[in-house]
C-alpha cells in the first residue's frame, strides 16, 4: 500500500465533513484511511459511522492531545507513506494525491506547497515552501505538516511525536529528521491542500514560542543558537533583505 492518511478530529463536524469530501473523491486511490477521535459530542461520531464503509480504521475515545491521537495513528498505518490531514485541512482537488504519486518518489520525505487564508486581506494564498532545506529555516519556519509525505518507516527509527509538546512536535519531528542527515528531501512546486489556522497552533503564540525555544536549546549549542539568531535577524534588516531581493544570499 501507497499511502496512509490519518485524520485527527475532536468536536469539529464541519471541518470533518470538508476533510472527508477531499479524501472520498481522489481520482488516486492506493490509499488507506484511518481516523482518530478524541471523543467528540458534535455529531462527528455519527458521521463517521455514516462513511465507515470508506473508512480503514477508526476510533473515537478521550486522548492526551493532537500527538497522542496522532501517534495512534501511526501505529495503526500500514502504507509506504503518511499524509496527516487535520479535520478543516482539505485536498485541493480530486487529482490532488496523483500529482504526488505520478512522480513515483522514492524519498524519505515529499513536502508539496499548500494554501492557507491571508487574514489580512481574508484571500487564500499559496504557503511556497523552500527547494532547499537549512538549519536557518527550522531555526524561524515550519513545514507545512498537511502537505508532507513521511515514510512510515521514519517513524520506527527515529521515534514517534512527543506528547509532551503540545503545538510544535511535528515541526520538532521535521528538525531532528534534518538534523540526522540521514534523509532524502523533495520538494513537490504544487499546491495540494488547504490547510485550516484556527488550531491550537495559530491561536496560542506564547506556548508556540515557549515550546519552540525548548527545542531549540536541546538540539543547538548556546553559540550555534546565537549564529543562527544573527544570521535570522540580519535577513530581516533592511540591508540583509535587499542583498536577499538581489540574490546575493538566500532567504535561509
Amino acid at each position: 500500500m501507497r499511502l496512509s492518511i490519518v485524520t485527527v478530529n475532536l468536536n469539529n463536524l464541519n471541518g470533518l465533513q470538508k476533510t472527508f469530501a477531499s479524501v472520498f473523491s481522489q481520482t488516486f486511490t492506493d490509499f488507506e484511511y484511518i481516523v482518530i477521535d478524541g471523543g467528540s459530542t458534535d455529531g462527528s461520531v455519527e458521521l463517521i459511522k455514516n462513511n465507515q464503509v470508506k473508512i480503514s480504521y477508526w476510533q473515537s475515545q478521550k486522548d492526551e492531545g493532537i500527538y497522542q491521537a496522532l501517534n495512534q495513528g501511526i501505529k495503526k498505518a500500514r502504507g509506504e507513506y503518511l499524509l496527516f490531514l487535520h479535520s478543516g485541512d482539505y485536498l485541493l482537488d480530486p487529482d490532488a494525491l496523483n500529482r504526488v504519486f505520478i512522480t513515483q518518489p522514492d524519498v524519505d520525505i515529499v513536502y508539496a506547497d499548500a494554501k492557507r487564508l491571508n487574514s489580512q486581506i481574508n484571500q487564500p494564498e499559496i504557503y511556497r515552501q523552500p527547494d532547499f532545506l537549512s538549519k536557518l529555516f527550522f531555526y524561524r519556519y515550519s513545514l507545512c505538516h498537511q502537505s508532507m509525505f513521511l515514510k512510515r518507516a521514519l517513524f520506527d527509527k527515529f521515534g514517534f511525536y512527543r506528547e509532551d509538546l503540545k503545538i510544535v512536535a511535528d515541526w520538532a519531528f521535521n528538525l531532528q529528521l534534518f538534523l540526522s542527515q540521514k534523509c532524502t528531501w523533495q520538494h513537490l512546486a504544487t499546491p495540494i491542500v488547504y490547510f485550516d489556522q484556527t488550531g491550537l497552533s495559530s491561536t496560542n503564540l506564547k506556548l508556540l514560542n515557549q515550546e519552540r525555544e525548548q527545542v531549540l536549546q536541546e538540539l543547538f549549542t548556546h553559540q550555534e543558537l546565537r549564529q543562527l539568531r544573527q544570521q535570522f535577524n540580519f535577513r530581516q534588516s533592511f540591508f540583509g533583505k535587499m542583498l536577499i531581493k538581489l540574490g546575493i544570499i538566500g532567504r535561509y
